[in-house]
């Protein structure tokens, strides 16, 4: 079950961009950028599949550090944005990750939460631009994912997959909170929050 949810979370930003590249070129009239965004669609499976392969040879081992976390994230964004053409703007401020007693884990939720929502945001909401932003609060650290997309249009038990259901449920186990907000075509905001204090507390 865990190998599951973290292949969905991580490796479900390249489905994404097949299927975003592949709608736009099926639309598209030009026989260059057709075979421009095939090609992207194309290069997004193969990276996704290559990553697959990797992660499950080095399922056992596979321990990135709080700032591999946060590399990876970044990397992801720059290639889902370099594939979809969704514009998106993220500010991820450097992290005093000595403040959690489990800096990787809270490193990896952040990021697998991230990466959901983005994905969410342009598959469902149709979004054209994503803004992300990653601070330290008083006395917890708080992820924020704001879309311009058509917004909550569907009963709320109705919008949770696989994909957010085990995000939110790692959420809490740190003793944080996943929250989902928005209004029908006025875009969706994604809130993560996740103290330390009380996570050091609770663990010590």
């Amino acid at each position: 079950m865990k190998m599951t949810r973290h292949l969905h979370d991580t490796r479900g930003q390249y489905w994404t961009s097949v299927i975003r590249a592949l709608d736009v070129a099926e639309i598209m009239e030009q026989t260059q950028i057709k075979q421009d965004y095939l090609l992207k669609a194309k290069e997004a499976a193969v990276l996704g599949l290559e990553e697959m392969r990797k992660q499950v040879r080095n399922w056992n081992d596979n321990k990135l550090t709080p700032d591999q976390w946060i590399d990876f994230g970044s990397q992801s964004l720059n290639r889902i944005q370099e594939l979809t053409n969704v514009l998106i703007q993220h500010q991820l401020e450097d992290i005093q990750w000595e403040l959690f007693f489990n800096p990787s884990e809270i490193a990896e939720t952040l990021i697998r939460t991230m990466i959901e929502g983005v994905t969410n945001a342009i598959r469902h909401g149709k979004a054209s631009t994503i803004k992300i932003s990653l601070h330290l609060k008083l006395d917890y650290i708080q992820l924020i994912v704001r879309d311009d997309g058509i917004g909550l249009t569907v009963p709320e038990k109705e919008r949770e997959g696989i994909g957010l259901l085990s995000l939110r449920s790692l959420a809490e186990d740190l003793g944080g909170h996943l929250v989902i907000e928005g209004a029908p075509y006025r875009g969706t905001t994604l809130f993560l929050s996740i103290p330390f204090h009380i996570y050091k507390q609770i663990k010590g």
